[in-house]
């Protein structure tokens, strides 16, 4: 789906996902050592713009390209199966240097699930060997709930956040970003 606004913070501004940013989000999950924990991209920039048509289609699934305030691209967030009011929360990969960007992206992501989409509940998975994963949602994340095995005998960790959880975040990370 499409949200045609931009949502602005101080540090990023997340757009929408459009064909322009076919080769930047095929090329940002090409690169392994960010991206070990994602599912992998193949097929090149064309498949990529397919992907993209579809995805701008899909009812419940949000995209969105992380933009630093000198007009670059730097990453990418979502919140997609939506279904009823929970939806799942992901898709993040973030090339910058400034460690405030992952922050309020996602930050700016959950501020939109709750307050625009009205969702109760975002959830979303981590592998349980990530733990630069583990810290980041720690932070930014509701709860953590216990390691668990998924069908494919891999250890993982189910994370869970609130609309109630996004005030305490929401003061977290502003007294984090904004000092």
């Amino acid at each position: 789906m499409v949200y045609p606004e931009q949502l602005e913070g101080m540090f990023v501004t997340l757009k929408s996902i459009d064909l322009d940013d076919a080769e930047f989000s095929y090329n940002i999950r090409q690169d392994s050592t960010k991206n070990k924990y994602l599912h992998k991209v193949t097929g090149g920039v064309e498949k990529q713009r397919e992907w993209i048509k579809q995805q701008r289609q899909r009812e419940g699934d949000y995209f969105f390209i992380v933009w630093n305030k000198k007009g670059e691209r730097i990453g990418t967030i979502g919140v997609y199966n939506i279904v009823d009011d929970e939806g799942e929360g992901g898709r993040i990969l973030i090339n910058s240097d400034d460690p405030f960007s992952i922050f309020e992206a996602s930050l700016l992501t959950s501020r939109f699930a709750f307050n625009v989409l009205k969702l109760a509940t975002i959830k979303g998975v981590i592998y349980a060997e990530n733990r630069r994963a583990i810290r980041f949602n720690k932070i930014v994340s509701g709860k953590l709930l216990p390691p668990e095995k998924n069908e494919n005998d891999e250890m993982i960790i189910r994370f869970e956040t609130t609309k109630d959880d996004l005030l305490l975040i929401d003061k977290k990370i502003s007294s984090i970003s904004y000092q």
